[in-house]
């Protein structure tokens, strides 16, 4: 009866031991899978992002619409110097077939310039004049198909980019 007994608390010992084994497998698995998830996850919700420089100086880097806080102030004395306004559009999934415009608007919202692409430049001279109609200027960008049937099934709605504010 003691061999019997011996043999039970062997294969016991080695059952839970085995079970231990497969906990802490089982527990490394679900790890490494909620890693992964979360990894794919943040991938996934990577949003368009925009800077805005001036005088290759950052004014502004964003990823999301705020009116209040996307605000860049403008010297007066910096146009007065012989270089840009920058504003670089950049989509993390580019939308094939569609074209993409960036827009000046005055805040009465009267277009005073539009570039197509996702690159805006604009030479000091150039805005110094725009904001002679304007201390404040207020750029949005929007995207539409490429394709004249499928543009006039799309509502376009204008993304937020950055507010200039001439000091």
């Amino acid at each position: 009866m003691a061999v019997k007994f011996h043999e039970y608390l062997l294969r016991f010992w080695q059952g839970q031991n085995n079970k231990r084994y497969h906990i802490w497998l089982s527990l490394g698995m679900k790890t490494f899978l909620l890693l992964s998830a979360m990894l794919l996850s943040s991938i996934a919700f990577t949003q368009d992002n925009w800077k805005i420089s001036h005088n290759d100086k950052i004014k502004l880097q964003a990823s999301a619409e705020n009116t209040e806080k996307n605000v860049a102030q403008i010297k007066n004395a910096d146009l007065a110097k012989k270089n840009l306004l920058q504003i670089v559009y950049k989509e993390i999934t580019p939308q094939e077939d569609w074209k993409r415009e960036i827009i000046i608007f005055d805040p009465a919202d009267n277009e005073l310039l539009r570039q197509k692409g996702s690159l805006l430049k604009v030479q000091n001279t150039s805005l110094k004049n725009l904001f002679k109609k304007s201390k404040t200027l207020v750029v949005y960008t929007m995207a539409l198909p490429s394709d004249p049937a499928q543009a006039a099934l799309v509502r376009v709605r204008r993304v937020h980019l950055c507010t200039l504010v001439l000091k």
